[in-house]
């Protein structure tokens, strides 16, 4: 006989862009199919518990997912910061280039922010640092003269094309043990909770 457990989860998901306090909230149901065990022994040693140092259980199954997806972003966001700083980059700065890079012609520097994966108040001081190293280039809009249209340069875009080799490889190393059918789940779980999330 199997036993559904529904699992109502409000977890929080960081953005390994963003800063490490930077997080969203997000209400996850979350329906578990357990063969042939009773509820009691979902209560099974916490693997995070371990890594935490953590002498009692969690106080909750909502607690135990948001620090298990915190402690798992700031892991994953550390070894990307990691691989940043050996070409003078922070995770915004590479996550606004890429923005960049992908729309293809000049674009509004509030654009940016919107696309950013993490919040981004302080676009506009990403981007002068980006103009500092002649990264992207930053002009007024012809229509609009309060708008500022920010792009790539070619030196911005030969970096980048220097790092998506590397980052790729991070991607395999940081999540290739985890098979494609788990990665599909986790995706679908994170879409549907982003929808029920308000910035």
């Amino acid at each position: 006989m199997n036993h559904v457990v529904e699992v109502a989860s409000v977890v929080c998901e960081r953005s390994i862009w963003g800063h490490q306090n930077n997080f969203n909230c997000l209400d996850v149901k979350v329906r578990a199919v357990v063969d042939d065990c009773p509820k009691d022994s979902l209560m099974t040693p916490s693997s995070l518990r371990e890594e935490l140092k953590k002498k009692g259980p969690f106080q909750s199954l909502e607690q135990e997912a948001m620090l298990g997806i915190l402690r798992t972003s700031d892991l994953l966001e550390n070894r990307l910061a990691r691989l940043l700083r050996k070409y003078g980059l922070t995770p915004s700065q590479y996550n606004a280039m890429r923005i960049m890079r992908g729309e293809g012609e000049p674009m509004p520097c509030l654009e940016v922010a919107d696309r950013m994966i993490q919040v981004a108040p302080a676009i506009t001081r990403v981007v002068d640092q980006l103009l500092h190293r002649e990264l992207v280039h930053k002009t007024q809009s012809s229509q609009d003269r309060r708008v500022f249209l920010v792009g790539v340069t070619e030196e911005g875009l030969a970096l980048l094309r220097q790092l998506d080799e590397p980052i790729q490889n991070l991607h395999r190393e940081l999540l290739g043990h985890v098979s494609a059918e788990d990665l599909q789940t986790l995706n679908r779980i994170l879409h549907i909770a982003r929808g029920s999330v308000s910035e």
